[in-house]
């Protein structure tokens, strides 16, 4: 009896380390400040493959695919979890009925099926599905991207997109609340008729849509209150994308095409390094101090 209850006891103890754990991946960088800071937090990593490593003219580029693969996977029996990134006229095309829905659909599985075939170890998916909706997280929603369920079924898990697009003064915490939660609750719909994890990737600068404070460095706590909530709402794990390489790269350019004031201030008077790891830092020391068993 008593060897019983310890068993039991151990079972029980098992599972809440499961369930309590939280997943924070950080996405893409394998040098420099991000990848330091990736290794020295002990986190876990997705690669991103972005649209112009595997897309040509808007559609499908085997050939590019297959070499962006073999650079980023250099071993073929290499692991891990990859989001393949395709937006703008392919993405938006996958919920539409007839020919041009079709065609894409038909290219987006055939890119990652051939990305699984490439490298079977690792966990395959696309950025930003199913859809979000920020303030028409309606039915007609709910159903163009159940009407993607066949397609759905070629992933290995699922990404949608929670960035952050308003600040609490532009939308309460409320109207914020019931956009990660309707958009995680349908995540995990899908992902439990399909049996796919639900890991929701989030960014700690606001939208480049808001007009006011596109690309600006979101308040610590709204960041915080971002993944908690995922977490709390049942994800598998957040997927916090990360271009701080890039941006500190187009904060030196003196490009009029390029808006960049947002990433100048940022990373003035500061060397790479520092101005990433600080940044990075600051929002982690948050993330650790209000949610329990994150790792």
């Amino acid at each position: 009896m008593k060897t019983n209850k310890l068993l039991a006891l151990v079972a029980l103890v098992n599972v809440s380390v499961i369930c309590c754990a939280q997943n924070l991946y950080i996405a893409n960088s394998t040098t420099g400040p991000v990848n330091d800071f990736i290794t020295n937090n002990n986190l876990g990593r997705i690669d991103f493959i972005y649209q112009n490593d595997f897309v040509t003219n808007n559609n499908y580029d085997e050939a590019k695919l297959i070499k962006t693969i073999n650079q980023k996977f250099t071993d073929k029996n290499q692991s891990g979890m990859a989001i393949l990134d395709w937006e703008g006229v392919g993405f938006n095309s996958l919920t539409s009925p007839g020919n041009t829905g079709d065609h894409y659909r038909k290219q987006f599985a055939e890119a990652i099926q051939k990305a699984r075939l490439l490298r079977p170890n690792v966990k395959w998916s696309y950025y930003g599905l199913p859809t979000r909706e920020f303030w028409r997280t309606d039915d007609a929603w709910r159903q163009k991207n159940l009407s993607l369920m066949p397609f759905f079924s070629n992933l290995d898990f699922l990404a949608p997109s929670l960035y952050i697009f308003y600040s609490f003064t532009q939308a309460s915490e409320k109207l914020q609340q019931n956009y990660i939660d309707n958009n995680i609750a349908l995540a995990r719909q899908i992902g439990s008729k399909l049996n796919k994890p639900v890991f929701a990737v989030v960014n700690h600068r606001y939208h480049p849509s808001n007009k006011l404070l596109g690309n600006q460095q979101a308040p610590v706590n709204l960041f915080t209150f971002y993944v908690k909530r995922i977490f709390n709402d049942g994800a598998d794990g957040v997927v916090w994308w990360n271009s701080e390489d890039y941006n500190y790269t187009i904060s030196k350019l003196d490009n009029p095409k390029v808006d960049n004031a947002v990433f100048k201030a940022d990373f003035k008077n500061i060397s790479r390094e520092d101005g990433i790891t600080n940044m990075l830092n600051r929002y982690f020391f948050d993330l650790k101090k209000n949610i329990k068993g994150l790792k």
